[in-house]
């Protein structure tokens, strides 16, 4: 699905994005009513999409809601392909974790930021190419968390992963 009505260069059209979004989601639940597995993904992502249109439109309640709606999917797809999904669902972790990070919700941002780095190390011992950068970009989220928290050991302890990728 696609979310984002792009009108020129930097120019992004959120009323049609999210008419499109609530669309795609419409769609994708009715086609899980039907036949779930095959579906569940899709759903979880357009979920995801409209969540990014919502924080967008900086109504956070909203896109909080279907960030945790993608996490849940996610999660069961995780446990039946982990190899498969867990990566989508380190996105989404670190979707709402960033997003809490924004609102200085750190307690939450920590929570979503950490289980997204524990995630996804398991597949940066796999394929450090594709994941360092990843681990990175969520380390150094955390980092700024835990220097906003006063957490400087916390912090150290993460920066390495942090600095791996400029």
């Amino acid at each position: 699905t696609t979310s984002a009505i792009y009108l020129g260069e930097d120019c992004l059209n959120l009323d049609l994005a999210l008419e499109y979004s609530l669309k795609a989601v419409k769609e994708y639940e009715k086609l899980c009513e039907v036949n779930y597995l095959p579906n569940a993904s899709n759903l979880a992502m357009a979920y995801l999409q409209l969540a990014i249109v919502y924080k967008a439109l900086t109504n956070y309640t909203e896109a909080e809601k279907y960030t945790q709606k993608a996490i849940f999917i996610r999660e069961k797809m995780a446990d039946i392909e982990p190899d498969m999904f867990t990566p989508a669902l380190v996105d989404s972790y670190t979707q709402l974790g960033n997003m809490y990070l924004s609102l200085k919700q750190y307690a939450d941002a920590e929570k979503y930021l950490a289980l997204a780095k524990d995630k996804i190390m398991v597949f940066l011992q796999k394929d450090k190419e594709t994941y360092t950068p990843i681990i990175s970009n969520i380390c150094k989220s955390l980092v700024e968390v835990y220097c906003e928290t006063d957490m400087i050991e916390k912090a150290d302890a993460v920066y390495p992963y942090a600095a791996i990728h400029n």
